[in-house]
């Protein structure tokens, strides 16, 4: 069950119906829609403060009209589908089209039964603490913001395997000298379980309770080399984040905009805030590498969502930022990529882990320096 609170004059409610219609006809039968009316304007929906969309009012009425013909979904699609102003005329227009009979959705716009319809919607978005619009609950789990076609279609994966009982693949990980195994489709590999710190020396250090480094693509890749490992790549990343295999299921030569083929959070299919930094509890930086316990994926890598970006690329070309940091909250995930930024970048968002072929033991015992510079 996918329950969406929109509002019918919201841009970011429109762009999420676009991610959502592939979808209704794939998995007709399988998935029951539902649409709660949250309108954006004090003159309908009270626990507004004011008037953010002047014709939302008008427009949720509008759609419950046509649904007491059995046409709301009809008439949901078709105000979401144009990009035209929102108005009496346009609305009584699109109601047509969608297959309303006019002169009883006349009648209907002049009663009282399409407020009341919109009233029961607005007391359940008052008990989800609803703020704004879009906000989409999938079997329960709160999604916020417009999610990508292949996110939704994940979660609808996900409940379906739970509805059949399928229990979820266990993975007992192999864990040596601080690093984890994992596997891409072709081969095993081995990778830091935590965020990378630099000592003295210049060697990569994966240690846990230590504050990991604000690094370059320079600056990781030279730390990585000097401790005898190597800057993960973007495949073996998402690997290890989602804790499957990852597929390049575009052929693009990227596995980070593709389907999700393990688990979309380090900690689950669904956000559980409070497991990672996604609160910001650290008052908007990075926390301790390891220090938030259930921030780890199910093989047991810490802090792969949520803490820093993390850079991958064995070369130059190749080099971009995955996953997320500490300033994206719920929407922190392992399939997202920055590529905008040169490799000499560097903040307090940006950090990395090493990957090899073999366990590597650590470096000696050189002090750690405080690699760390707030700013690019």
């Amino acid at each position: 069950t996918i329950v969406m609170f929109g509002d019918f004059e919201c841009g970011y409610c429109r762009s999420l119906f676009r991610n959502m219609l592939p979808l209704k006809d794939k998995y007709k039968g399988k998935v029951r829609w539902v649409f709660k009316h949250w309108p954006l304007n004090n003159n309908c929906n009270k626990v507004m403060k004011g008037v953010q969309h002047p014709q939302a009012c008008i427009a949720a009425k509008a759609s419950n009209c046509a649904g007491a013909q059995g046409k709301f979904w009809p008439m949901h699609d078709e105000v979401y589908s144009q990009d035209l102003r929102l108005n009496a005329p346009n609305l009584r227009e699109w109601a047509g089209k969608a297959g309303a009979d006019l002169a009883k959705y006349d009648i209907c716009m002049k009663g009282t039964e399409p407020h009341e319809k919109m009233n029961e919607d607005i007391r359940a978005g008052r008990f989800a603490r609803i703020a704004g619009t879009p906000r989409t609950y999938i079997n329960g789990h709160l999604v916020p913001g417009v999610v990508a076609t292949e996110i939704l279609e994940h979660f609808i994966k996900s409940g379906i395997a739970a509805a059949k009982n399928r229990p979820a693949a266990k993975t007992v990980a192999k864990t040596q000298h601080n690093m984890v195994q994992a596997a891409t489709a072709a081969a095993t590999f081995w990778i830091d379980a935590y965020e990378g710190s630099i000592d003295a020396d210049g060697n990569a250090r994966s240690e846990p309770n230590v504050q990991p480094a604000e690094a370059s693509w320079l600056d990781a890749k030279r730390a990585c080399d000097k401790a005898g490992k190597r800057l993960c790549s973007e495949e073996e990343w998402v690997s290890a984040c989602t804790n499957a295999p990852a597929v390049d299921n575009n052929s693009n030569g990227n596995f980070i905009d593709d389907e999700v083929e393990g688990t979309l959070y380090p900690y689950g299919n669904f956000p559980e805030g409070g497991n990672c930094n996604d609160n910001q509890l650290s008052g908007g930086s990075a926390v301790p590498t390891g220090s938030m316990p259930r921030c780890k994926s199910p093989s047991g890598i810490f802090d792969m969502s949520a803490n820093l970006a993390e850079w991958t690329g064995k070369t130059p070309q190749d080099g971009r930022l995955s996953g997320t940091d500490f300033r994206w909250g719920a929407k922190s995930t392992c399939l997202d990529r920055q590529k905008r930024f040169g490799l000499g970048y560097r903040n307090n968002t940006t950090g990395f882990r090493c990957c090899a072929d073999q366990p590597v033991p650590p470096p000696g015992k050189a002090k750690l320096v405080q690699h760390t510079r707030h700013g690019a």
